[in-house]
Formats: structure tokens, sequence, C-alpha cells
């Protein structure tokens, strides 16, 4: 069995807690996430980023996964399983809050920046002398300095395509 605790944040970041049997018919472990001042305590919040928790086992049972927080938060791509191949799979108990992002989260403002002024006022007539903007697009990089001198370009053309600069 694995008892993770603390009292603050847990976060997972592409990490895992596991408790495996992958031959034969043992059951796989018991696998908690809690607070620590007192048992069974909320930890603040179990964050899990490409985290995973895993209590599995392929004949025997799988193992049971409890996690008691103040909030828990999985990306898309975290897993949590408490399965089995062959036989029965565990029970996965979460006990926090639901979560209301979305009355969490502060508004955009609306209003869009203006680029078309800061270039004008960067580069246009009233710019500061010799100021100018170019764009490039490089289609192959630039050879290494070890490359042979069959293989660079003649003088006075470029390795790049597709180059071009506006002023």
């Amino acid at each position: 069995d694995i008892i993770v605790e603390a009292s603050e944040t847990i976060e997972l970041v592409s990490a895992s807690v596991e408790t495996q049997v992958n031959t034969g018919r043992g059951n796989a472990g018991e696998i908690t996430v809690r607070g620590s001042e007192v048992p069974g305590s909320p930890v603040g919040a179990i964050m899990l980023n490409d985290g995973k928790i895993l209590s599995t086992a392929k004949e025997g049972n799988g193992g049971d996964i409890s996690i008691v927080a103040r909030g828990y938060l999985p990306s898309g791509d975290s897993v949590v399983d408490a399965s089995s191949d062959d036989s029965i799979d565990g029970k996965i108990v979460v006990r926090a809050p639901a979560n209301d992002l979305i009355s969490e989260v502060a508004a955009l403002p609306v209003e869009l920046l203006d680029t078309a002024a800061l270039v004008a006022s960067a580069c246009g007539p009233d710019a500061v002398q010799g100021a100018s903007f170019q764009v490039q697009r490089r289609l192959a990089p630039p050879l290494p300095p070890d490359v042979s001198a069959a293989w660079r370009p003649a003088a006075g053309t470029s390795p790049c395509l597709g180059e071009e600069t506006l002023q």
C-alpha cells in the first residue's frame, strides 16, 4: 500500500504513483492521497499534469485509490486507473469539491491592440533615422562550418529558398 500525505499542494508533473502486479494472481495495493495534519484531512489541492496514479493488476484484483483534497485538477493527459486485466477492478474515490473553474477565470479585455499604429510609428516617416522592418523566410538552415566546399553555394548566392526582404 502507498500513502501520500501533504499539508499543502501535491503536484504530479510527468510523474506517477504506482502499485502494479504484472505477473501472477497477486492483488494490486491501495493508494491513498490525503492531508498529513490529521488523518483524512484534505490537502490544499492535487494537480496532475501528465500525472498517473495507478493501482493495477494482471490476474489479481486492481487496488483501491482514494483521493481527499480541497481541489482536484487533472489535465487531459493524466490517468487515474485501478483496473485488472482478468479480475475485479479496484474502486477510485475522489472526495473534493466540484470545481467551477469558469466562474473563477477572469474575463479578458475585449479591446484589441492596434498593431498597425505601433508598426507605423516605429517604421513610418516619423521614425528614427535608419529604422527598418525586415521579414525573412528561410527554408533551409545555414550550413555548418565543417561542410565540404563542394557542397557550399557559389559566391553571391544564398543557400536559403524563398528569401525576401521588406523595407
